[in-house]
C-alpha cells in the first residue's frame, strides 16, 4: 500500500474522531504541523523509522514533545496507534493530508503549483483565479519549484493534474515522432 494511501487514511481517521468539531480539530491540526516540523530533523525522523528503537520510547519521547500543546486523550490513543504500527515517521504526510480535510471543509481546494522557475506575484494571482473559477471553489496555492519542467507548469488538485508543461509538449512530440 502507498504511504501517501497510508497517510490519507489516518488523517481520514484522525478527523472523523473530531466529530466536525471545529476547535478539537484546529487543535489537532496545531500539533500535528509542530510534530512535522519536528520530523523535518534528519536524526529524528531516524529515530521514529528506526525498528529496533521500541514503540513505547517513541511514545515517550513525542509525549514530551507535544505536552505544551496538552492534547487529549484521543490524540495521544492516535500516536499511540501510529507508534505502535510503526508508522511515526508518516507524520508530515498524515499532517498535510489532515490540513487538506480541514480546507476541504471548509470549501478550499488544496493545488500545487510547479514551475521551472520563480513566478512573479501577478502570474500567481492570474493562475490562483483561474483555477477558482475552473473547479468553482476557493483555492490554497502552494508553490513548487522543478526544472525538470523546463517551461511553463503543472498544476495538482487532488487527483486531477493540469500539465502545461514544456517537458511534457516535448515528450508528446517526441512520441508522435517515433510513431
Amino acid at each position: 500500500m502507498g504511504e501517501q494511501l497510508i497517510a490519507k487514511r489516518y488523517a481520514r481517521g484522525l478527523y472523523l474522531s473530531t466529530n466536525s468539531d471545529r476547535v478539537k480539530a484546529k487543535s489537532y491540526q496545531d500539533v500535528l504541523v509542530a510534530l512535522a516540523e519536528l520530523c523535518e530533523h534528519s536524526d529524528i525522523f531516524k529515530f521514529f523509522k528506526n525498528p529496533s528503537i521500541a514503540p513505547k520510547l517513541k511514545l515517550e519521547v513525542l509525549e514530551g514533545a507535544v505536552k505544551q500543546f496538552q492534547p487529549d486523550a484521543g490524540f495521544v490513543n492516535f500516536l499511540k496507534t501510529l507508534s505502535e504500527s510503526g508508522r511515526l515517521a508518516e507524520l508530515p504526510k498524515i499532517s498535510s493530508e489532515f490540513n487538506s480535510l480541514i480546507l476541504a471543509s471548509d470549501g478550499v481546494l488544496k493545488a500545487t503549483l510547479i514551475t521551472a522557475a520563480e513566478i512573479t506575484e501577478q502570474d500567481r494571482k492570474d493562475i490562483k483565479i483561474n483555477l477558482e473559477e475552473r473547479f468553482k471553489r476557493k483555492i490554497e496555492l502552494e508553490m513548487k519549484i522543478d526544472k525538470n519542467i523546463l517551461g511553463g507548469f503543472v498544476v495538482r488538485i487532488g487527483n486531477n493534474i493540469i500539465d502545461l508543461s514544456l517537458k511534457s509538449k516535448l515528450d508528446k512530440i517526441a512520441r508522435v515522432a517515433v510513431s
